[in-house]
């Protein structure tokens, strides 16, 4: 249960950089009605204002009003909520971080070879609370488990029954992990592990769709170096996310959030297996790990 009861009257302040996140927190503060002070960077500044809400930018005073909660996003790949945490620790601001996926919850909070942990995590759905409470079983935080208001914006859709049978590939933007595995190889193993699907099924396209921290133009080089390498035409999709789950039947990624708001849309989804490397995807959401 998440054990806090934020008022009206409480001062909060909220910090989001990270995709994953940064949707949960806006769908909460949605739901809550939550008026608050914030600091956000692209790609959860722009989540907020699609929501339409009403963002009040305090950087430079982070902790002059006394406030009494903090709400912060995560990431593994960036640390710009961590010194947010750490002042609120200072400053006795009780503070709240909120997970989005189910991997690397530790090195999500540690800079160097400091941990920066808040005073709750809160995970939204039992996986990623026993993964969190098996984690940090060693360190004074409470770990909370609420309802998680992004996914549930999704229960409830009328789904269309005419998708296209086209596959989309959605990038997990690993380039930024600095590590070993490159975002191109990632879409070469998908590709060329469903190949045969792809004849079977006589599908004709295949779309790659950027990640919300990507550049609209990542991966042009990509496409038109590959565009007839394979049994299908590669090309890039900028729409929304909810409108290509909408209206595409295959979706294909690797260890992605997406995955799960697609398999919400009902689509035919497929996940990545790569040799020494553990995937994290809860099998419920995904249909065929390749």
């Amino acid at each position: 249960m998440f054990t806090l009861k934020l008022k009206k009257k409480d001062k909060i302040f909220i910090t989001s950089k990270n995709a994953g996140s940064g949707n949960i927190i806006a769908s909460f503060v949605k739901r809550k009605k939550i008026k608050a002070d914030y600091h956000l960077l692209e790609p959860s500044l722009k989540i907020f204002k699609d929501k339409k809400i009403n963002i009040k930018h305090n950087k430079k005073n982070i902790f002059s009003n006394a406030y009494k909660f903090l709400i912060t996003g995560n990431s593994h790949e960036n640390k710009f909520e961590l010194r947010y945490i750490e002042k609120a620790r200072k400053l006795n601001v009780y503070s709240i971080s909120f997970l989005d996926h189910w991997e690397k919850y530790k090195k999500r909070f540690r800079y160097k070879t400091k941990l920066f942990l808040p005073n709750e995590i809160v995970t939204g759905d039992k996986k990623s609370f026993e993964l969190a409470k098996k984690e940090f079983k060693n360190h004074k935080l409470k770990i909370s488990l609420i309802s998680n208001d992004y996914l549930n914006q999704f229960s409830k859709l009328k789904i269309n029954k005419n998708k296209k049978s086209d596959l989309v590939i959605l990038s997990s933007n690993v380039d930024s992990l600095k590590i070993k595995l490159k975002d191109e190889k990632v879409l070469n193993l998908i590709i060329k592990k469903m190949q045969k699907f792809l004849k079977k099924n006589n599908i004709k396209k295949i779309y790659i769709k950027n990640h919300p921290s990507e550049k609209k133009n990542k991966f042009k080089k990509f496409c038109n170096n590959n565009r007839n390498k394979f049994h299908s035409k590669i090309e890039i999709i900028n729409d929304h996310l909810e409108n290509i789950f909408n209206n595409y039947k295959y979706i294909a990624g690797y260890d992605t959030m997406a995955l799960v708001i697609a398999k919400k849309f009902k689509c035919n989804t497929f996940n990545l297996k790569i040799k020494g490397r553990k995937s994290v995807m809860p099998k419920i959401y995904i249909d065929k790990f390749i």
